[in-house]
This record gives structure tokens, sequence and C-alpha cells, in this order.
């Protein structure tokens, strides 16, 4: 109805066995034309719309009703209409990602359009919009479709975060090995810059790289693709990630010694934890790795 709707449970979630509910609007704007079309439209579903008509609503102002539209278009199966408007630069860009992800949501719906939705799918891959090129590589990541394999990796190195950030994401989906390069070339580029990048760098490794190809990374120069790689190693729960707890860099040492504290399949690796204590050429750096230290030495008990 245009307006804004507010539950309050009253002081949070313990409550006072009180409730209520607030509507806020504005007297003016309710009177505007598109307050009255979204209700109608929403009364009056979408399944007797015309396709036309449909792809019209794709570009709606109300996100509803641009959903709505293409739920409805991805249970027809309508890969052809979707492709048109994804491929079409003067459509904006709310109404082409909405066409991207119909094509995921059509293929997602009936599995025998897989193939249909390559050609739109393609097309936008290489689309100037980088929302665009970002979405559909997410797209192309949730259906793991193995044959844009090479565009995902040359997309870990789009100008654009957002596009890297997807591509690494859909790497790690689809396990495309030959992505670890890029991969790793990014988290050398970011330096820990940017923590949604170097997330998006770990799923990748974690989908990419088996557990001894991320242990080599041990010997890296770079102490962000050792994090990363530490990291990915406690994602696949591997026992590889001993080797990290004496790197130099404290804050590899201290992530490799959270996973082995902190993961029940890790703890094989506690008798290599407590053994830092007995390091005397390299005091404990901080208290978050004593603790850790000193507790693996209660769990495993003994004298020392």
């Amino acid at each position: 109805d245009g307006a804004l709707w507010v539950c309050d449970w009253v002081n949070g979630w313990i409550g006072e066995a009180k409730g209520r509910i607030y509507r806020f609007l504005d007297p003016a704007g309710q009177k505007q034309d598109i307050v009255a079309e979204v209700q109608n439209l929403l009364a009056s579903g979408f399944s007797q719309s015309t396709d036309l008509q449909l792809a019209d609503l794709l570009r709606h102002l109300d996100r509803r009703i641009r959903l709505e539209a293409q739920w409805e278009l991805a249970q027809r199966g309508k890969v052809k209409v979707f492709e048109k408007i994804a491929s079409d630069t003067g459509a904006g860009t709310i109404a082409r990602l909405h066409s991207v992800w119909g094509l995921g949501h059509a293929a997602r719906l009936q599995p025998d359009l897989r193939e249909a939705v390559g050609p739109g799918l393609a097309a936008a891959l290489t689309s100037t919009d980088l929302d665009v090129r970002a979405a559909t590589a997410g797209v192309v990541g949730d259906l793991k479709l193995e044959r844009f394999s090479d565009r995902i990796v040359e997309l870990i190195a789009d100008p654009e975060p957002r596009v890297q950030y997807a591509a690494c994401q859909a790497a790690g989906k689809l396990q495309i090995a030959a992505a670890v390069p890029a991969v790793l070339d990014l988290l050398v580029e970011n330096n820990d810059r940017d923590p949604g990048l170097r997330h998006a760098a770990i799923m990748a490794l974690r989908g990419a790289a088996p557990p001894k190809q991320l242990a080599q990374l041990k010997s890296h120069a770079s102490p962000s693709v050792r994090l990363a790689a530490v990291v990915a190693l406690r994602k696949l729960q591997s026992l590889e990630i001993a080797d990290f707890l004496r790197d130099e860099n404290s804050a590899v040492q201290l992530e490799a010694a959270r996973a082995v504290h902190d993961v029940p399949e890790l703890h094989p690796a506690l008798p290599q934890l407590a053994e830092l204590a007995a390091d005397t050429d390299r005091p404990l750096a901080s208290d978050g790795l004593a603790h850790r230290v000193l507790n693996a030495h209660f769990r495993l008990g003994g004298s020392s």
C-alpha cells in the first residue's frame, strides 16, 4: 500500500508479552498513481499477463513487481525473452539483471533449459555493465556451467572488484584448477585491503585447489596468500594446516592456531600447537596465540 510497516516486539527478544505495529506513510505519496498500480498488480496476479507485459514489468520501479514478473517468465521457460533484454544495453541495469537472474532461474526450474540459456549468459559475461558481468558470473557458478570456465578465470582479473568477487566465487563452485594462479595474483594485489575480496579468493581456493597444493603455499612470499591458504585449509578440515603453525608472520600463525584449536576435526594437530610453548627463540606473539597454546596443553594433559 506504499506505506512502511514496522513490527515492534517491545524490548527486544525477551519482550514483555506485548507487541505493536506501526504504519508510516506520506499522505501525498499515497495519492501517486504507482501506489494504486502496485496494489492492483499484486492483487490480480501475473499468470494472465502476456510475455510482452511481463518483460516490460522487469523495468518496474517496485522490486516486488519485477520479481513476480521474473518468476512468471522463468516458470514459462521464456529464455528468449530474458536473452533479448539481457543483451539490450538500452534496457537499463535493473531490467538486465532480472533477465540474467531469470536465465539462471529458468534453468533451475527446468534443467532441460541448461543448454538453452548458454548463449544469453555468454553474451552477458562480456557486458560492459559491471553489474551484469558480476551477476552473470554468479549464475554461471550456481548452475555449474563448466563450459564458461575460461571466461570465469579471465574475470578474476577484471578491473571491477564486484566482478572479481563473483568470478572467484564461481571458480570455487566450478572447481576450476586453472583459476588458482589468477586467484593468487588477486590476493597479492589486494594485500588484505578488501576483506570481501579476500573471502572470495579463499572460497575459490577452497573449491579449486586440493589440500596438498594449498599446503605448498607455506613458502609463498606473500603473507596474504599464506593467510588465505590457512583459512581454505580450515574450511577443508585438512591437517596440512599444521605446516603453518610456525609461519614467520604472526597473523598467519595465529590463524593456523585458531583453526587447530577451534575445529574438532583438526585436533590431531594439537601436539604441534602445544609445541610452540617450547620454542625459546620465538616468544608467543599474542594473547590469542598464548591462550590456544596453553589450552592445547590442557587438553592433551601430561606434565610438560
